[in-house]
């Protein structure tokens, strides 16, 4: 699982949910950081934040779509950004989920997070030989 987001701490509370349901889990604090970590080892998904420094999620996405080997992994994007038409256009496509960071609070997220990703690897299981 690779966490991309700008924000310290919200990467620690979701490294720390991950990693007690069994996850690995490896971090960057923008979408430059995040494409040397997919080159050195491919996740099984990127929660992702949109709104980061030197590269945003939007970038990241366009970029990690653009490369054949990767372009299938599931993205979930994490953001408080309130999403205009325009951005969803633009995500059509390019990720599973989006969880919003805001709103509900911070707990609220994280069980989402969990009960996404238990579905996600249990239905996975089910289609697995």
């Amino acid at each position: 699982m690779l966490i991309v987001d700008d924000d310290a701490v919200m990467r620690l509370l979701m490294r720390t949910i991950l990693e007690a349901d069994g996850f690995a889990v490896v971090e960057a604090a923008n979408g430059r950081e995040a494409l040397q970590q997919v080159g050195v080892r491919r996740p099984g998904a990127i929660l992702l934040d949109l709104l980061m420094p030197e590269m945003d999620g939007f970038e990241f996405i366009s970029v990690l779509r653009a490369m054949p080997e990767e372009r299938d992994i599931p993205v979930i994007v994490v953001t408080a950004k309130e999403l205009t038409p325009r951005d969803h256009e633009q995500l059509n496509g390019s990720m599973v989920r989006i969880l919003e960071k805001g709103g509900a609070g911070r707990d609220t997220l994280l069980e989402d997070l969990r009960s996404w990703l238990h579905a996600s690897v249990h239905s996975r299981e089910k289609v697995a030989p």
